[in-house]
């Protein structure tokens, strides 16, 4: 405040001088710092050299202050200020002063030194400025701190009235003696806070308030002489006569300390000191009524200390510090200063504790809301919005089930974060774990699955630790068709259903002792499982989810590993031209993360745009076509799971029609035909996708009604047929394709006649022989004719109807020998072929 009345009283001087400055400064400047200082000067190389020394020297100095992270004071920072707008005022801008330059250089005027010497400050408070704000910035990225609070208005817990109450009575309180109160609670209850909440409400006129920390000190033993001098400095304000009576006190009681120099003071001040403890006990009581002040001592984490040092700070408040007004207000874990007790009396440690303090104020379990409150706040500072609207959305659901809770021997529903974050130190340490995990994976991982995995790192690291060492046992993975549709569950032992567990669950329960864990926190680590694992046989998995197994690894190794595709690679590449993601295709195929694009592309569910739906319908074809099997196998089609491609595509009550195509189903049936219409007719994933949707009678809403896909089946086989000349595995499988069920109930499969015919023809003209040795087949030095000549003629009477209207060479004549010698389609005979290659 006295900084500002001073800088605004100078600011209002100056700027009216710069108002009057033909008045003030000119008249200044002409008749005393002109003539005096400026009109003396002549430019020699002598003083060109001073003015450089002067430079750097300056430049020096600067660096100096830097280094030493120096902070100018208002008052010279106001100075520096207009020091340099004055001067830069008349050499830049007024032009009636003519400036003395350099000789050595005509651009620097001697005057300039002062415009440097006046921005050393200026450039340090804007360094300084951006250094906090930038400080500030990276302080968004760093850990939260576990503080007490530092005010009342930031007491979440609503414990601000109850905090109040006790102080008023601390206040209001005549006692004779020391009044012990304890302040209960377990690790991370926010006891620490509560007494700071009670300091906050003491006036302190009247009351003389210090903090004694022993487990600051090293040894029990030091601890008495530790507090008394600690309590004696505090006394020397309002009387040094009872400091010091307070120090004689101490060495009276035989209090040691470790250090050598106070121990020789006190033993000496023993020596001469020939009162008893007693006397110096009662003189002190006395001169404490004189002083008339309250002496309250807080005692924070007495639960810190090891079991001698407990009952030394115990002897403290109900013996030797007993003192005329003096409260004690100590927190403590009441499970832990017990069990220290009883490790030294245990006859009747349970009400040991109701001898020393008179009160005991037991702070209550957080309420689940505050918690979550809490922890919602929190997430926000390192989750994306849309992340954080995600997993906030889950923080209400409770999971039924049957977690069981020993201590009343009952089966409750529990909601995960609340029944594993019982604290505001909880939620602290979870957001410091959390935020180094979704740092590393944000985008790459389904933020519910990382939430709850992460929450049982936090309290059961062991687990965690375990699922993924020995995920092999405790997971196993569902049949499927495709990889969209693999995904992990947990593991049931073998038996009958009412009694089949889980394996880990199994495990845990045989291993407790060894892991330290409860029935009731096994129960629990197996809900907070099920709601991963056992919720993805029922319902759609997110894409990112920790159930598809090829992203299983990453969310506990909290990186990309080999082998896997990143999914915001993979989003940036959808949103290229279509061109150009098919060439991130091929790119992604030769780098080895060919399984990895199929399961992307498969897993894709909504689109964002009419272009968006055709590029990812088209990518997901030209992927297939690319990673066609090889062509020797049954099915050298097959690159992608056909059903998954049809639930993309098939359009039910016209979502895609009226959401792509404004309602326009021929403008749909367009963009199908340019899919469908391609000139590769050899291992063709179009092929093996028109058959699908011919032989599975309960598909409906496609496009392309059942004539129009069994056209294009029969140009695929006709393109094909002119193409070669001769009658192998491919041209089989082409056939094939054309064929559809007669009815609903698959009784016999049928194949289109304008197929028949086309094969046949090419038959006739091109692959008689080939025909024949394709389907002729040996077994022990018999020959029988393969089952798939059926699919191409009705019966053995056509078949040799067929072969008679062949043109009469030795090889139709050897083929109408051999199907006369045949008694059936099933039989088998010798037979010497001589123009057949079988």
């Amino acid at each position: 405040m006295k900084y500002k009345r001073i800088i605004f009283f100078l600011s209002f001087i100056l700027f009216a001088s710069l108002l009057l400055k033909n008045w003030f400064h000119q008249e200044i400047l002409n008749q005393y710092i002109v003539p005096l200082v400026f009109d003396q000067i002549e430019p020699t190389y002598y003083l060109d050299v001073f003015f450089m020394l002067s430079g750097v020297s300056f430049i020096i100095l600067f660096k100096e202050k830097f280094k030493r992270k120096f902070s100018p004071s208002p008052l010279s920072l106001f100075f520096s200020f207009w020091l340099v707008l004055i001067y830069s005022y008349y050499r830049f801008i007024d032009g009636k002063y003519f400036f003395i330059e350099t000789k050595t250089a005509s651009c620097l005027a001697y005057g300039d030194i002062l415009l440097l010497f006046g921005l050393i400050y200026p450039v340090l408070y804007l360094y300084r400025k951006f250094k906090k704000e930038k400080n500030k910035q990276d302080s968004e990225r760093g850990f939260n701190e576990d503080n007490p609070i530092e005010d009342i208005e930031s007491d979440l817990l609503g414990r601000k009235r109850y905090a109040k109450e006790i102080a008023e009575r601390i206040v209001s309180t005549q006692n004779e003696k020391s009044f012990a109160i304890g302040v209960v609670g377990q690790w991370g209850t926010g006891k620490t806070s509560f007494l700071e909440l009670i300091k906050k409400y003491f006036e302190k006129d009247d009351l003389l308030i210090f903090d004694y920390n022993p487990w600051n000190i090293t040894g029990s033993s030091s601890i008495t002489s530790n507090f008394f001098e600690t309590f004696s400095i505090q006394l020397e304000t309002y009387s040094s006569q009872l400091s010091n009576l307070v120090r004689v006190y101490s060495a009276k009681l035989g209090a040691s300390t470790n250090s050598f120099f106070l121990a020789a003071i006190l033993e000496w001040i023993n020596l001469l000191n020939h009162r008893t403890k007693e006397s110096l006990y009662d003189e002190i009581n006395q001169q404490l009524k004189e002083i008339d002040k309250k002496i309250i001592i807080f005692i924070d984490d007495l639960d810190r200390l090891d079991n001698s040092e407990i009952i030394e700070v115990v002897k403290l408040i109900r013996n030797s510090a007993n003192f005329y007004r003096t409260v004690f207000i100590v927190s403590y874990d009441r499970n832990y200063l017990l069990n220290a007790v009883k490790k030294i009396n245990e006859s009747s440690y349970e009400s040991f504790l109701e001898k020393i303090f008179q009160l005991e104020v037991t702070l209550p379990r957080f309420e689940e809301d505050i918690i979550l409150s809490e922890l919602e706040n929190s997430l926000k500072d390192i989750l994306t919005q849309e992340d954080h609207e995600e997993l906030v959305n889950q923080f209400n659901a409770i999971d039924y089930d049957r977690l069981y809770n020993s201590s009343v021997s009952s089966f409750r529903g529990i909601n995960i974060p609340g029944y594993y974050l019982e604290t505001l130190r909880d939620v602290t340490r979870f957001i410091n774990l959390f935020s180094i995990s979704y740092s590393q994976l944000q985008g790459e991982v389904y933020i519910e699955d990382l939430f709850y995995l992460e929450i049982l790192r936090l309290k059961h690291p062991n687990i965690h630790e375990l699922i993924f060492e020995r995920s092999d046992e405790f997971f196993e993975t569902t049949n499927s068709t495709g990889p969209e549709d693999k995904k992990l569950v947990l593991k049931e032992n073998e038996g009958s259903n009412s009694k089949k567990k889980l394996k880990l669950c199994e495990y845990l329960n045989t291993k407790s002792s060894e892991l330290h864990i409860s029935e009731e926190e096994i129960e629990a680590i197996k809900l907070s499982l099920k709601r991963i694992f056992w919720r993805s046989i029922h319902y759609e998995v997110h894409s990112l989810s920790v159930v598809i197994p090829s992203n299983f690894n990453k969310y506990f190794s909290y990186r990309l590993l080999d082998g896997d595709l990143s999914e915001i690679e993979f989003s940036k590449a959808r949103k290229l031209p279509k061109d150009e993601f098919f060439k991130k295709i091929d790119e992604w195929i030769c780098s080895g993360f060919s399984e990895e694009v199929e399961r992307k592309l498969a897993l894709i569910k909504n689109f964002d745009n009419k272009e968006d739906f055709e590029k990812v319908i088209s990518s997901i074809f030209y992927y297939a076509n690319k990673k066609s099997s090889d062509p020797n196998s049954f099915y050298p089609f097959k690159g992608f799971n056909v059903r998954n491609i049809y639930n993309k595509m098939y359009d039910h009550e016209d979502r895609i029609t009226k959401g792509y195509y404004s309602g326009e189903q021929e403008n749909y049936k367009e963009f199908v035909y340019s899919i469908l219409n391609t000139s590769d007719t050899k291992f063709n994933f179009q092929i093996e996708f028109l058959h699908f949707l011919n032989t599975e009678l309960n598909l409906h809403n496609f496009p392309l009604d059942l004539e129009e896909r069994t056209d294009f089946l029969i140009n695929y086989l006709e393109k094909y047929l002119e193409e070669t000349d001769q009658f192998n595995l491919t041209t089989w499988k082409i056939y094939i394709t054309n064929k559809r069920w007669y009815n609903e109930n698959k009784a016999k499969k049928i194949y289109p006649e304008r197929s028949k015919e086309l094969l046949k023809q090419f038959i006739k003209e091109k692959a008689t022989k080939s025909y024949f040795e394709f389907f002729i087949n040996e077994e022990s030095s018999k020959y029988y004719l393969g089952d798939g000549v059926n699919a191409l003629f009705d019966d053995m009477s056509e078949l040799k109807k067929f072969v008679k209207e062949l043109e009469v060479t030795p090889i139709s004549r050897e083929i109408s020998h051999f199907l006369n010698q045949l008694k059936g389609e099933k039989s088998m005979i010798e037979f010497d072929f001589k123009n057949l290659d079988l």
